[in-house]
């Protein structure tokens, strides 16, 4: 019935390793960053502490859907294989394509901001930085953020990367044993090497760094500049707090369940993947608080608030963004230099394990044969679905050059609206699984004990993503929405769900030509 009777696959991680690769996805210093620069400017008087806290509930309840599932259906593909059995194929096809082309826009985005935010911004910082003072620095700093340099050490970056894909999950597992307790490591190193800096140094530095690097820009005139914008740099805003929860506070969040796409390929899976993720999402909601309280205590709130506000009325006004690492390399140079490094690290562990998982959810969906069945060819060597990772490599690079060459926020804006629609369906199904599939729910679980549990939580997981597609979508919400982008965005919408339908027609067909009833494949677990 399924493109054959086992996968070829072979079970090797723990619970350790689906914790580093959690936290490997999860990039707790990268989506900080970004996170203090922009969602104060896009929600004044937003208080962050507030909102990573109420943006970590939904994450809360993915975790307990991804853990619960994947101990059910303990398969390679992770929420196409239990969308597949839930909603049926068309659904999982539709949600597979968005998850896809998702997973394909982080990858590009991830390898982007290696050299535009990682080297390039910390580099400069370092090298404008009063007690070094390097135009060499400096000048190559901002060349990394340049297409001319930028997009051939990208697509140099994305061949690295799907080596090690290409390689095998086992081979990744080592990769993240060593890498991710590395970036735990920077992680430290940005917090102690931001406590260590003197408050009243921040502004002579600053100042210092923009002289040095030919700006007019002052500490003074950015919190002038906020003043006569009458940006509420201090102030606190209880609704825009409330707003910033999703999709800022929730978006850092995002993407730490993705190793349950290896779900087929972990031991004693009842257990590892459930108890990673909780355990990996109160780390990362900690962390942000404490990384919260450093930079603010350090830089000040309305220094921080007034940057974001600047950059983003006047992005022009600075030679590169001024993220948080930017401003620790200015004052402490050491630490902003390993920083740089961690950061251009963690995006390579989290586009590692995007094309990695992305090819699981492909030879699932072949295994099914709902795609070609050379999708679903493992290597015997490496126990690799190795036609999958070429094909989710191939695709991450014709996309990587579109990022570089025709402007990445254009890329980001007219892509972005399927991350939250793709990320919502398997959250959606979970929460249908109970009413529309209680005979398979009792098949697997033994018993409907859990049920309403499983139900409520996908509901608040899938609901966490509505509200980020509202705020894409609606002009009420200005800290996500498209703009003038939002008819492309919604023509990419369509685009993607008619070439879903399409594929599901083909793999019907396929299917009804080996002389197999479909209801049968997708009324079944496939094999191991």
């Amino acid at each position: 019935m399924f493109l054959r009777e086992a996968t070829g696959l072979v079970r090797a991680l723990s619970f350790r390793d689906h914790f580093l690769m959690s936290q490997g996805m999860v990039l707790l210093i990268n989506g900080f960053v970004a996170t203090v620069l922009f969602a104060p400017y896009f929600f004044p008087g937003a208080n962050l502490y507030v909102a990573f806290a109420l943006g970590g509930i939904p994450p809360f309840c993915m975790a307990y859907v991804y853990g619960k599932l994947s101990a059910g259906m303990p398969r390679s593909g992770g929420d196409y294989v239990w969308s597949a059995r839930i909603a049926g194929p068309l659904y999982a096809t539709i949600q597979m394509i968005f998850i896809l082309a998702s997973l394909v826009y982080f990858n590009a985005f991830n390898i982007w901001q290696m050299f535009f935010i990682a080297l390039g911004a910390g580099f400069f910082g370092v090298g404008a930085s009063p007690s070094v003072q390097s135009t060499y620095l400096t000048q190559l700093g901002i060349q990394l953020t340049q297409v001319t340099w930028g997009l051939p050490l990208s697509i140099v970056m994305m061949i690295v990367i799907l080596l090690i894909a290409i390689l095998g999950i086992r081979v990744y597992q080592k990769f993240c044993l060593v890498a991710v307790p590395l970036y735990f490591a920077v992680a430290i190193i940005f917090c102690v090497g931001i406590l260590m800096i003197n408050p009243s140094s921040v502004q002579p530095a600053f100042d210092s760094a923009m002289r040095f690097a030919g700006y007019n820009i002052t500490y003074s005139s950015v919190l002038a500049q906020t003043t006569s914008g009458g940006f509420p740099a201090t102030s606190f805003n209880w609704g825009n707090t409330l707003l910033a929860a999703v999709p800022w506070g929730f978006l850092t969040y995002v993407l730490f369940n993705f190793s349950s796409y290896s779900a087929g390929e972990t031991k004693n899976v009842k257990s590892s993947i459930y108890n990673a993720y909780m355990l990996s999402v109160i780390v990362t909601m900690v962390v942000l608080e404490l990384m919260t309280w450093i930079v603010y205590s350090t830089f000040g709130t309305g220094f921080l608030n007034s940057l974001a506000y600047v950059a983003g009325v006047n992005p022009s006004a600075f030679p590169v963004s001024p993220f948080t690492n930017f401003l620790l390399a200015l004052v402490n140079p050491a630490a902003g230099a390993f920083v740089a490094v961690g950061l251009f690290l963690g995006w390579m562990i989290n586009s590692t394990g995007l094309i990695i998982y992305s090819s699981r959810m492909l030879f699932a969906a072949s295994m099914d044969r709902v795609l070609p069945s050379r999708l679903g060819d493992v290597d015997e060597r490496f126990h690799i679905p190795w036609v999958a990772t070429l094909v989710v490599g191939v695709i991450c690079g014709i996309y990587l050059y579109v990022y570089w060459a025709y402007g990445a926020i254009a890329s980001i804006l007219n892509a972005s609206i399927t991350v939250p629609i793709g990320l919502a369906l398997p959250l959606y199904a979970a929460f249908l699984f109970p009413i529309v599939k209680p005979d398979l729910y009792k098949r697997l679980f033994g018993s409907m004990k859990g049920a309403k549990t499983l139900s409520l939580a996908g509901f608040v997981g899938g609901t966490g993503f509505a509200i980020y597609a509202f705020c894409e979508t609606s002009p009420l919400v200005s800290g996500a929405f498209l703009g003038a982008s939002i008819y492309l965005a919604y023509e990419v919408v369509l685009v993607l769900a008619l070439v879903s339908a399409g594929i599901y027609l083909l793999g019907r067909r396929r299917i009804k030509n080996a002389g197999i009833d479909p209801s049968r494949i997708f009324s079944e677990i496939p094999p191991e």
